[in-house]
């Protein structure tokens, strides 16, 4: 009897003991479950570009792009489709694509000129001046350029008459004359014939207007070549050009020249510096940019004289003016691309439009890291490709 109710004891104690051994096991097998892991940066990153990708612009190349802070603007361009003309597109690493809904000064709807193979520049804080380029019949425009305010998304014209005259192909940089800033169009040529050297434009103005640029001595590059890799360097004193195709021939020139302003002969010349290292071919219709060091300007892609899209891309050093190789991780990321633009926006090289080897128009907004063309060729690409 001492057994049996020593043992219903114990089986009480066993059932009270249970719960309690139950919760206490319980913190131990989750704590030996492993923890779901975080996705890598790079899936972070491309899971936001998935995102990103909604209203993205339509394909195009021969568009226009300038950087506004930490918004990518994308202007004009021979697209896809029937795209509206005004309609402006903004990017952010951040919200990634938006259009904007523009309209005139008077609240009117906008109607700018559709063009291609414009140039523009940001003047004056939030506001694009944008400037030559060709109709949907492809003839040159001049005589206008247009400014589009970003802050308050309107658009007016400024007729500046007679100068600089029609062009496409050229480059729109802002340059510095002591410590007054102007937007200088420099080369371009109108439909075979050469267009007019370097003008500043002076479309925020009353009157509105342009004016030559005082020249002094020096050598200026082949008429009718299309420099539209014109880069500003060393604070806008100068503007490093790579030349592009003659209006003439068709073919490309390929060569490095300089404009800059001097401040004791109050004048402006050309100069063409002695380059060393493997230049990059003959080439057109290619991107550049200045990168974050204020020396050093990527110029990639472009059409060859064959009219294939080229892949290859070199860096030059404007202060030991050298040709070096890109990191091989940018070439591949921007790929074979023509008239496309490659912007630096925070600390990342964005690339985005042209046409590929396959002549197709190319809607994909490219990454990669500016330090991966620092000294060391540190930071691994980041490709974000956004509706192909």
């Amino acid at each position: 009897a001492k057994k049996a109710r020593a043992a219903k004891a114990d089986d009480d104690d066993d059932e009270e003991a249970a719960p309690k051994r139950a919760k206490q096991a319980a913190p131990k097998r989750a704590a030996r479950a492993p923890a779901p892991r975080a996705a890598p940066p790079a899936a972070r990153r491309r899971a936001g570009a998935a995102a990103a990708g909604r209203g993205a612009p339509a394909a195009r190349w021969g568009h226009a792009a300038v950087v506004l802070g930490d918004t990518l603007v994308v202007l004009g361009g021979e697209t896809e489709g029937d795209e509206a003309p005004g309609k402006v597109h903004a990017y952010t690493v951040r919200d990634g694509w938006t259009t904007r809904d523009t309209c005139g000064e008077d609240g009117a709807p906008a109607a700018p000129t559709r063009r291609a193979w414009a140039a523009a520049a940001v003047d004056d804080g939030d506001r694009v001046v944008v400037f030559g380029g060709t109709a949907g019949d492809g003839a040159a425009l001049g005589g206008a350029a247009q400014v589009f305010d970003f802050r308050s998304s309107t658009w007016a014209a400024a007729d500046l008459g007679a100068r600089p005259g029609p062009r496409c192909g050229h480059g729109l940089v802002r340059l510095a004359e002591h410590d007054e800033r102007s937007v200088v169009a420099v080369g371009g040529h109108r439909g075979g014939r050469a267009a007019a050297g370097a003008a500043a434009l002076d479309a925020l103005g009353a009157p509105f207007g342009a004016r030559a640029l005082k020249m002094g001595p020096g050598d200026s590059p082949p008429p009718g070549h299309a420099h539209g890799c014109v880069v500003p360097i060393r604070d806008g004193a100068a503007a490093v050009v790579f030349s592009g195709a003659s209006s003439a021939s068709g073919r490309s020139n390929g060569t490095v020249r300089v404009l800059e302003f001097s401040a004791e002969r109050e004048s402006w010349s050309w100069f063409e510096p002695f380059v060393v290292g493997d230049a990059l071919s003959r080439r057109r219709k290619a991107a550049c940019c200045l990168l974050p060091d204020g020396k050093s300007v990527l110029v990639h892609g472009g059409l060859g004289d064959d009219g294939a899209a080229l892949e290859d891309a070199r860096v030059l050093d404007t202060e030991l003016w050298e040709w070096v190789p890109a990191p091989t991780a940018a070439r591949r990321t921007f790929g074979a691309r023509a008239g496309h633009t490659i912007s630096l926006l925070g600390d990342t090289l964005v690339a985005f439009g042209g046409v590929g080897r396959d002549s197709k128009k190319r809607a994909a907004l490219v990454q990669v890291p500016a330090a991966a063309f620092d000294a060391r060729g540190v930071g691994p690409a980041l490709e974000e490709s956004i509706g192909y």
